[in-house]
């Protein structure tokens, strides 16, 4: 082989190292920001996930309010038909031991 053409192997040979640690150097940046996106896209989600779960507790909280105080109110309605259950079953019985003592008087 002539002197010229190992220059030209040597030479090519330079060029596609260079070429190698080139495209490193850019696979290196694109894997760089790649990271750097996909981090920034994880903690955009993560803020909006949480805003969006922050809303729906409001709602849920509002809900949960909003039935205990109707829950509450149906309660007391029950709690006052049993009281009138009661006092009028009260007043049947007084009547009932007051004739059995008043049989018992006679």
């Amino acid at each position: 082989m002539s002197k010229e053409s190992i220059l030209k192997i040597k030479e090519t040979e330079a060029l596609a190292e260079q070429m190698i640690s080139d495209a490193r150097v850019r696979a290196q940046k694109i894997l760089e920001d790649a990271r750097a996106e996909g981090i920034a896209e994880c903690d955009r989600t993560e803020t909006q996930t949480a805003a969006e779960l922050s809303g729906m507790l409001e709602q849920i909280r509002a809900r949960t309010v909003t039935m205990s105080e109707r829950m509450a109110e149906e309660s007391d309605e029950e709690i006052a038909q049993m009281r009138e259950h009661v006092a009028l079953r009260r007043r049947i019985a007084e009547k009932i031991i007051l004739r059995g003592v008043v049989k018992k008087c006679r």
